[in-house]
């Protein structure tokens, strides 16, 4: 029995690897150099499932497809040293650079392109020699190593030949396909063009002429078709730094009026301007580089700005009125490693210098100033920022502690904004650092032992649950990322197992095939949470919370969300926008979901649903039961503001729920109204399940399927009488205007606890009154007919 038992737990710890993986030893050759364990060459890597970069002694150049075995060395490239990787379309170019020191400090710089193979690896040419501060730029801005002229295979950059200064030119990866493009400034001093993007059929950059510093140029890659942007005098561009926003280019400039500020243009004179005067009293560029400047997220283009108050973060979309300030707070620093972007957010540190990287801050956008928010603001020394699959991944170390320097991780919530992996084990730091994605995997180097090993590690990404511990969905143990899933995981449920939490649970999205059972703490869903199998998750005296704009659950008959308890299903930002809610809910015994959607105020809404009705209810508990004339449920559904909805909802049951005298043909759609139920008509459809769809619905909890019989009051025939509340919302005193026909009538006004506040007779066809600040039901009877309204007082 004891050997079956050991074949088992084997099996078991073979079949669940731990995370990361050491894909392989590369302390020698293969090691990065020192140019490649700064984060920002990882970030524009990857070409055709391989990822480039520079190694060390007679591997000049390593290529890795995420394996052993792939993990290689091509090219010593001469012995020189790699300054620029740059993936095209068809191979990757490689420039290396050989520096001399005498006579006089220069720089010769070569282009090679490669395939990823030591036969595919060839020079295509050698460039002209520049004194340093002529180095070649090939990037259109230096911090983010990426070259926004490329297009398919070809490259704009700025170079030098025996008889040129420093001039723009292109390559195709062929020798004769290499070549200047035009001598804008004659001479050996050049025109020192820089940031260079392709917008339409041309490429935008910056270079000067005679008499004509820091110019706005275009280029179609002829030297006829290359020109001067006659943008209105005075005009200068700042710095080298330009980035593509869609079909137009953004830079800082200057017209000597006005600070250093944000420009835009669209390649012609009309359509180039300063976006906005941020600072009027000086300039809005920081005199300290820094690292997030002109990072690009969808629509929006990233920097940091001093508006005369404080450096912030602003962004801009490319129009005026889209450059914005979002918060506060600065980048401090000018390695682009210190912060990541990737198709939805920027992330960013915020460097705490005073205290050498302790306490510094962790910040995410969106892009908008509510999607906008500090996550952490202790993290010690953060660095090598990488985004992967949502989460941001980094370097950190122990809070507080300038030790242990290891992979954390964040989804923009602090409290899964923590140690990763220990990599290093114990106090001993992994340090580690060239984060990269390769084939829907996380990689990274890092040190793995005492002895100064370095690795090649992988992170699978594969947050399935195995259960290889135990039933806790807590556990990092138990799936297969040694990681307890966050908000930016989509996380699988296999059939088979009965899970349980033991504190908060997150996901982006989860397909759940087995039982759940929230014992401590909420399911936080930032997607789809889609439920199968015959699986349930029961909320007990917990939550199921689907977040943001878009977040859904799908189930069926046999698979739903249990709410057992007092735990609730809630959504957020239910509005137009949002369109239709379908609440996959249900008691243990039966599927009773809930559709529904707000043509009124954006809102959070909650829902429940339990077996029984009851003629009475204080708050949510229940008084005495109903035995007929109903469906035996009771769905709660709330909205987190008061005031404001127009709710069209829609409740489903099954015939075994129906009581004794139930006729479904005349049910109505009962709201207890905290001292009667309303009845309000409807539609009825399905067979077997049926749904009952209400419109026009502003008050809530609880609801309930009942006959007119059951119902408190008859409802009045809103057509022939009529009562109207105004003003609604009031500042305190209103009138209430009825129809000829309901003179008489007993009105009756009740907080929402049910406590009677006033009472009286309407004798005439308008009266006024004056309530204290809140939310009141209105209940207006005459001759055994009813009617409610809400009135809001503010």
């Amino acid at each position: 029995m004891k050997k079956h038992y050991l074949f088992f737990l084997l099996t078991a710890l073979l079949g669940f690897s731990q995370q990361p993986t050491l894909v392989k030893d590369v302390t020698s050759t293969l090691n990065p150099n020192a140019l490649s364990t700064s984060q920002i060459p990882w970030n524009n890597c990857v070409w055709n499932g391989k990822a480039f970069y520079s190694g060390s002694g007679s591997n000049r150049l390593v290529v890795t497809d995420g394996t052993n075995a792939g993990t290689v060395g091509i090219s010593n490239l001469g012995g020189e040293t790699i300054s620029k990787i740059i993936p095209a379309q068809d191979f990757v170019y490689v420039i290396t650079s050989v520096t001399t020191f005498t006579p006089s400090i220069s720089a010769t710089d070569k282009i090679w392109k490669t395939d990823g193979t030591p036969a595919g690896t060839v020079l295509v040419k050698t460039l002209g020699t520049t004194s340093l501060s002529e180095i070649n730029i090939y990037y259109s801005v230096e911090g983010h190593k990426k070259n926004y002229s490329l297009d398919g295979n070809v490259l704009y950059f700025s170079a030098k030949d025996a008889t040129n200064g420093v001039e723009i030119w292109r390559t195709d990866g062929t020798t004769i396909g290499t070549y200047i493009v035009k001598d804008i400034m004659t001479g050996i001093s050049g025109s020192a063009p820089a940031g260079f993007c392709k917008i339409g059929s041309d490429v935008i950059f910056k270079a000067s002429s005679v008499g004509n510093p820091g110019k706005l140029w275009k280029t179609d890659g002829t030297d006829i078709g290359t020109s001067q942007i006659p943008v209105t005098e005075p005009f200068y561009i700042v710095n080298s730094d330009m980035v593509k926003l869609g079909n137009k280019v953004v830079f800082f400039a200057h017209n000597t009026v006005d600070g250093y500020e944000p420009y835009v243009s669209d390649g012609t004179a009309s359509g180039t301007f300063m976006l906005k005067n941020i600072n009027p009293g000086g300039n809005s560029l920081p005199t300290q580089a820094q690292g997030l400047h002109l990072k690009v997220v969808g629509n929006y283009c990233f920097f940091i700005a001093n508006d005369g108050v404080d450096f912030g973060l602003w962004r801009t979309d490319g129009t005026t009125a889209g450059t914005i300030k979002l918060n506060s707070e600065n980048n401090n620093i000018s390695d682009s490693a210190y912060s990541a972007v990737d198709n939805e957010k920027l992330w960013y540190i915020n460097y705490n210098f005073s205290g050498s990287g302790a306490n510094s801050k962790l910040i995410v956008t969106d892009g908008t100033i509510e999607g906008t928010s500090v996550v952490h603001s202790t993290l010690s020394y953060p660095q090598n920022l990488k985004v992967y699959k949502g989460s941001v991944w980094m370097q950190s170390r122990d809070l507080g502690s300038p030790a242990n320097a290891e992979v954390w991780r964040s989804d923009g919530l602090q409290v899964n904004t923590n140690l990763a992996f220990d990599v290093g084990n114990g106090a001993f730091s992994s340090n580690p650092n060239g984060f990269f994605e390769l084939n829907g995997k996380l990689y990274f180097f890092g040190e793995y032992n005492s002895n100064n090993n370095f690795g090649l590690f992988q992170f699978n990404g594969d947050f399935t649950f195995n259960g290889s511990v135990n039933s806790d969905w807590n556990n990092k143990n138990n799936w297969n990322s040694t990681l307890v899933p966050n908000s930016s995981d989509n996380v699988t449920i296999p059939s088979g197992y009965s899970i349980s939490t033991s504190a908060s649970a997150y996901a982006r999205n989860i397909s759940v095939a087995s039982p759940i059972n929230l014992n401590v703490g909420n399911l936080n869903i930032y997607g789809t949470a889609s439920l199968n199998n015959s699986a349930k998750i029961t909320l007990n005296n917990n939550s199921l919370i689907l977040k943001g704009k878009t977040a859904s659950a799908t189930g069926d008959l046999t698979s739903y969300i249990v709410t057992n308890g007092t735990g609730k299903v809630s959504v957020e930002n239910v509005d137009v926008a949002r369109g239709i809610v379908n609440l996959p809910i249900g008691t243990s015994t039966t599927f009773n979901p809930v559709l529904l959607t707000n043509s009124g105020v954006n809102d959070t809404f909650s829902a429940r649903v339990e077996t029984g009705i009851s003629s009475t209810y204080s708050g949510e508990i229940p008084g005495s039961l109903l035995t007929n004339n109903a469906v035996n449920a009771t769905w709660f559904i709330n909205e987190a503001t008061a005031g404001g909805s127009n709710v069209s909802l829609g409740l489903q049951w099954n015939t075994s729920q129906e009581l004794s005298g139930f006729d479904r043909n005349n049910a109505k759609m009962g709201h207890f109204n905290g001292v009667l139920w309303d009845g309000f008509s409807g539609a009825l459809s399905g067979t077997d399940p049926y749904t009952y769809l209400v419109n026009g619905i502003s008050t809530f909890s609880p609801f309930s399927i009942q006959n007119n019989s059951v119902l408190s009051e008859e409802e009045f025939n809103v057509t022939t009488s009529f009562i109207k509340l105004f003003p609604n919302p009031s500042n305190g005193e209103f009138s209430i205007n009825i129809s000829e026909d309901l003179r008489g009538s007993n009105v009756s006004i009740y907080n929402l606890i049910g406590q009677k506040v006033m009472s009286f007779e309407m004798n005439d066809l308008i009266t006024n009154t004056n309530l204290n600040s809140g939310i009141y039901i209105i209940s207006i009877i005459k001759e055994g007919k009813k009617f409610t309204e809400k009135i809001i007082i503010k």
